[in-house]
């Protein structure tokens, strides 16, 4: 990935956001922006602080390029649990079931090329701000 900008910010909920813009993708997406989130994960938390402390981390990549394989322009990506093999079920009563390891980290994936080929007619903020950044 070549990256254009990157901006690291933390908001009034004590949320850290970190917003990329890419020009260029490689294979290794998915590991960068693991990567990336890991560090101002790392870089909030001192040494002997409670991990409680740790605060949520929210990562908007904004690329020039159709990495996703996905119909949407924009994607959120979580730690979510896989599904459960039948060989590994046990029925211990829960009703529901967690599908996330944790909601504190977040990944906003948004391709600009599906953005222009949906030609949306600006239904929101996001939509405007698309259209400031690479709109046609």
């Amino acid at each position: 990935m070549k990256k254009v900008f990157r901006k690291y910010f933390i908001n009034k909920e004590n949320q850290i956001f970190l917003l990329n813009e890419i020009k260029k993708v490689d294979r290794m997406k998915g590991r960068r922006l693991v990567v990336y989130n890991a560090k101002l994960i790392a870089r909030e938390i001192k040494v002997s602080e409670e991990y409680k402390k740790a605060k949520d981390t929210i990562i908007i990549c904004i690329i020039n390029d159709n990495v996703v394989k996905r119909n949407a322009y924009l994607s959120l990506a979580m730690l979510k649990y896989e599904e459960t093999e039948e060989i590994r079920y046990v029925n211990i009563g829960y009703e529901k079931k967690e599908e996330y390891l944790t909601n504190m980290v977040k990944y906003y994936i948004i391709e600009l090329p599906k953005f222009k080929k949906k030609k949306p007619k600006v239904a929101d903020l996001l939509e405007k701000w698309l259209y400031v950044i690479g709109g046609d």
